[in-house]
Parts: structure tokens; sequence; C-alpha cells
């Protein structure tokens, strides 16, 4: 997940980001929010939104949203 999204926050040509998981995260939620802030406003200073989308997800509701908050994106989950 992280590589994903470093990949893409560092693509110029990419303006936003869709993000589809199961809402379990492969690091600590911690590092993965502060990582995408700081890369979010790193070069050209605007902002990548991220579109965290959650299928089924039992958890994870909290550190998508902030994700979503830090980036200007929206958390959206679907659970059928």
């Amino acid at each position: 997940m992280i590589g994903g999204l470093q990949l893409a926050m560092s693509d110029p040509k990419v303006v936003g980001i869709f993000l589809l998981t199961d809402g379990m995260p492969n690091g600590p939620t911690a590092n993965i929010v502060s990582l995408v802030k700081s890369w979010s406003t790193s070069g050209s200073g605007k902002p990548k939104p991220v579109f965290p989308t959650a299928f089924m997800a039992g958890s994870g509701a909290d550190w998508m949203t902030q994700l979503a908050d830090i980036t200007g994106g929206v958390y959206r989950k679907i659970s059928s």
C-alpha cells in the first residue's frame, strides 16, 4: 500500500488517487498517514487528493477518514 501511494504521489501526471482496500493496512496507520501527508505537499505544494474506498471493512475507518481529510479526498465504505 505504501509503495503504491508513494509512486502515485511522486508522479506529476497524477492529480488524484483512488485507494481501493479491505481497510487493513500493511503497516502502522500512523506511518501511512504521516508519509502521505508529507508526500501530498511536496513538489508542487499542491496536495493530491486520496479517495480511500473500503470494501467490507470491519475497521480502518478512522485512519482512512484522516487520510482523505488531510489530502482533500473523501472516504467511502462499501459494505454489500
